[in-house]
């Protein structure tokens, strides 16, 4: 080997202790990025460390954002079936960057699912608040009939570019869907309601946590959209829930609707109770359900259609249970509620997506749900005879029911000529869904609450989709239309916004900012005015907000009448008792 001396050496010295000096520089350069990078979205919260990440909105807010942070012990093994279960503190720092998985649900078509699903996101403003107490705080809530949905549907960007970069702290949440979240035995062995106490438990997590993540707890908005804005509702008007937030915002959805809180449910759950080889009146109920294997719920829902026909659509909701909730009324339950500022929307025609049959996984072309070719040859005999077949039918009616269907029918063909084509009846078609589905549900609440003194604002999302997107030639805005503008385009599918769509997204998001800051929505140059219950004042929401009066209030007192000429709640879908018919002069 030959040696090196001198200079040469030196020289091979001085290299090498550069290259060393160098390497030690990177290290430490990369040591100081990662420790910035977990400094930046660390939170030591009271049940233990979370490590989120970093997210940059398009307007160059520094955000930071949680995902999959668990709020309950899974619902499985002893759990399953059972009211949720508080977490408990972890010691090592939770990893919070993906999020958790769809909760489970009777019929794998909707989307994959998991039993251990309770997990909520959080997505912040990485500067602290100028507010001593901290950030507003808007909670989520998704829909999907009771029986599918998720977050991870929502993403975080959207919800992150629209709120947080306002001044907005947001938190999605989960909760257990279908037989697992709303199975009902009708007794104390099972009541029901399971997902509205996975909602709750999510709420009194957040209220732990957030001042760790700079939220004012005294400032918490529920917001939720169709099942989610039911869901809603329900929180609203149950003494276990009412307390634990200071506002609503209900899309599209209410107790009152009869798809969100009817006992058909109890039908629903016996048929799941035999096919599961469970006695459903037996005392061991609940053990053999907890014993049963998810593939047996699969397959029991393989055999039943996504959806039900008729106006009670869904299999699995809420109920009165006697603990969850207990009151005789909702109109008592929200009497004896904190009255809270409440915040209502509507779509112009929310039924198009179910005539339209917008989503791909509705039954095909059965009554209720029509493909482009059926709704584009509808006429009056179909018209009638849904209305005779589904709502006003001799099992409910029993003699009845022929005189209720006529008023029904001439109520909703009024304007007819003898040249009213397809389009025409398809319209009326659509509005009769739009009406017993959400708005006239959704307008009771409003004037129960408002004559029960809840600060009260109303919305009409007035936008029209694509027609390359609805596929029909009626004009009207579906039921989640509003989707694009919070949440993106996932839900319809692409299409490219235009300056408009970009003006009215700026109005709704700012009408939902406003409210959730400081109470009163408003737009950014139109503030909205308080709804009364005879006024139904409300903001048309389009390119040019404006105050309008009386939303649909012809149709509205229309079934109202109907209602207490035959003593029958056409929100509710049952019977009324004598102090219900008096209380329907509202």
């Amino acid at each position: 080997m030959i040696g090196i001396k001198g200079k040469d050496a030196i020289e091979m010295g001085l290299m090498s202790t550069m290259g060393a000096t160098s390497a030690v520089v990177l290290l430490l350069v990369l040591l100081h990025c990662a420790f910035s990078i977990a400094k930046d979205a660390f939170v030591e919260t009271p049940l233990g460390p979370v490590q989120g990440f970093k997210y940059v909105t398009p307007d160059g807010t520094d955000t930071e954002i949680f995902l999959g942070l668990p709020f309950a012990e899974p619902p499985v093994d002893e759990h399953r079936f059972e009211k949720t279960a508080p977490v408990k503190p972890w010691k090592d720092t939770l990893s919070a960057d993906k999020f958790g998985p769809h909760c489970a649900t009777h019929n794998p078509i909707f989307f994959p699912g998991e039993e251990d699903c309770l997990y909520l996101n959080i997505f912040k403003p990485k500067e602290p608040s100028n507010d001593a107490n901290g950030y507003p705080v808007l909670i989520w809530i998704h829909g999907g009939a009771y029986v599918f949905g998720g977050t991870e549907f929502y993403g975080y960007e959207n919800i992150t570019n629209n709120f947080v970069a306002k001044g907005v702290i947001v938190a999605s949440i989960t909760y257990r869907l279908g037989p697992f979240g709303f199975f009902s035995s009708g007794d104390d062995r099972l009541p029901g309601n399971l997902g509205l106490w996975d909602q709750r438990e999510a709420i009194l997590f957040l209220r732990k946590v957030l001042p760790s993540f700079g939220g004012d707890i005294d400032r918490i908005t529920l917001m939720g959209h169709s099942a989610g804005s039911g869901s809603v509702s329900w929180l609203s008007a149950s003494p276990q829930s009412n307390e634990l937030f200071a506002q609503a915002i209900e899309m599209s959805g209410s107790v009152f609707a009869h798809w969100s809180s009817t006992d058909e449910v109890l039908d629903w759950s016996r048929d799941v109770a035999k096919a599961a080889g469970c006695d459903y009146q037996g005392s061991d109920l609940k053990k053999c359900l907890k014993d049963s294997h998810l593939d047996l719920f699969h397959a029991l829902g393989k055999n039943w259609p996504p959806f039900r026909t008729g106006e009670t659509f869904a299999y699995f909701n809420p109920r009165v249970d006697g603990e969850f909730f207990g009151a005789d009324s909702f109109e008592h339950a929200f009497e004896h509620a904190p009255p809270k500022p409440t915040l209502f929307g509507l779509t112009t025609q929310e039924g198009l997506l179910w005539s339209a049959q917008l989503l791909p996984f509705f039954p095909e072309d059965r009554p209720f749900f029509l493909s482009p070719h059926s709704a584009s040859h509808y006429t009056r005999h179909d018209l009638t005879t849904y209305i005779r077949h589904f709502t006003a039918t001799e099992e409910k009616f029993g003699r009845s029911a022929l005189e209720i269907a006529n008023s029904i029918i001439e109520f909703y063909t009024a304007g007819e000529t003898k040249d009213s084509g397809s389009a025409f009846y398809f319209e009326r078609y659509t509005q009769l869904l739009s009406d017993i589905l959400f708005a006239l549900p959704v307008l009771r609440e409003l004037k129960v609450k408002s004559n029960l003194g809840y600060p009260t604002y109303l919305y009409l999302y007035d936008h029209d989709l694509p027609k390359e997107v609805t596929k029909f030639t009626i004009d009207g805005t579906p039921h989640a239309a509003e989707w694009n503008a919070l949440f993106g385009k996932f839900f319809f599918g692409e299409f490219e916004y235009t300056d408009t769509d970009k003006v009215i997204q700026a109005n709704f998001v700012n009408s939902l900012v406003n409210f959730v800051k400081t109470g009163k929505p408003n737009t950014g140059s139109l503030e909205f005015p308080q709804t009364s219950a005879k006024g139904l004042e409300y903001v048309r929401i389009n390119a040019n907000p404006q105050v309008e009066k009386s939303l649909f209030s012809e149709r509205y007192n229309f079934w109202q009448s109907l209602g207490r000429k035959y003593g029958y709640d056409f929100n509710l879908g049952r019977r009324m008792k004598k102090a219900e018919l008096r209380r329907s002069e509202l």
